[in-house]
């Protein structure tokens, strides 16, 4: 839809001003002008949207969500295209939250598919891809090979199986998607056969459980067996023994590619210290110590006080972890850094 300067003044106005007037509209606002014409669209960009992240939740609309920076205290704002079988977006949906009062605008006949709305919305908010792709239950009514191509070429940093998400769909969607890291908060995905698949695969990271699935249990071997560099494997049931045997595995060297293992076990259970470290070789850290150090599966410094420190058997091979047990209101937490 082109409705040129004529039926839009605003364009006829000099740049500097143009800008200053759009920096100052709400964001659903800035939105809505990117789509009346091309130069709309290159003053929105230019101007800088406030947006930390763009998620992507697929259920019977597509729904992309704009995440504002914390410290704006802004309301994310959640885009709805409701698309047809043939990829074309039928009617779009715009719900955002002004002065707590929730308001719905609607808008129809935008002859864009869905791949066109995700290029249009990276470009306007100068953003390098999808910062996280939501997979329900609902997904599959989308069709796999139409998530393939409306997402081809896309950086998706995160992909989450939510509740609703099936095993079933989830490992016909996880080939065709390129991801570096993937949350697993489905207990439909973590009881069937998938799971062993995610844990095969060669993700940077995975997440797994939560809250929403207290005490799902996470086979063993899988985590004994898995490429991924970072587990964060949340409110799962997995004792302190099983955890003992895998540490042994790593020493050993036997378990190459983590650089980061946290489990947290659930219900108020406690993880029993010594039981991990049972013959285990290590060296305890004071308290009063603190140990700084940059980590790959982390943007920031890690800084940790006390603490563990377990080396390989093989004197030759200088890697080593440092393990550290923090109580938290869910249980305990078990962490291993990879140095």
């Amino acid at each position: 839809m082109e409705l040129g300067n004529a039926a839009l003044p605003l364009l006829s106005l000099p740049d500097t001003v143009i800008t200053s007037i759009i920096g100052q509209m709400e964001p659903a606002s800035q939105v809505w002008l990117s789509l009346l014409s091309t130069r709309a669209r290159s003053a929105v960009r230019s101007v800088g949207m406030t947006t930390s992240s763009l998620n992507v939740l697929l259920e019977r609309a597509f729904q992309f969500e704009l995440v504002a920076p914390e410290e704006s205290n802004q309301e994310p704002i959640v885009i709805g295209l409701h698309h047809t079988e043939e990829d074309e977006v039928s009617r779009v949906t715009m719900e955002l939250a002004d002065w707590g009062e929730a308001a719905t605008a609607t808008v129809a006949n935008f002859k864009m598919s869905i791949r066109d709305w995700i290029q249009h919305m990276t470009f306007i908010l100068n953003h390098g891809g999808i910062d996280e792709l939501k997979l329900t239950g609902e997904s599959e009514d989308f069709g796999v090979e139409r998530l393939r191509k409306s997402v081809k070429d896309l950086a998706i940093k995160t992909m989450t199986l939510t509740a609703t998400c099936t095993g079933k769909h989830a490992k016909e969607v996880i080939p065709k998607i390129v991801t570096p890291h993937i949350n697993v908060d489905s207990a439909l995905v973590m009881e069937s056969d998938t799971m062993a698949m995610i844990m095969m695969n060669n993700f940077t990271s995975i997440i797994v459980g939560g809250p929403s699935m207290p005490g799902m249990t996470i086979r063993r071997d899988l985590i004994a067996e898995s490429q991924v560099g970072s587990l964060d494997a949340r409110c799962v049931n997995f004792d302190s023994k099983a955890i003992n045997r895998y540490l042994k595995q790593w020493r050993a060297g036997n378990i190459l590619n983590l650089h980061h293992l946290s489990i947290t076990i659930g219900n108020g259970v406690q993880h029993d210290a010594d039981a991990v470290l049972w013959k285990l070789p290590h060296q305890m850290m004071p308290m009063e110590s603190i140990t700084r150090f940059p980590h790959s599966a982390f943007a920031e410094e890690i800084v940790i006080n006390g603490g563990c420190i377990i080396k390989k058997s093989d004197i030759r091979d200088r890697e080593q972890a440092i393990i550290i047990f923090t109580a938290i209101e869910e249980g305990t937490r078990f962490e291993m850094f990879v140095i």
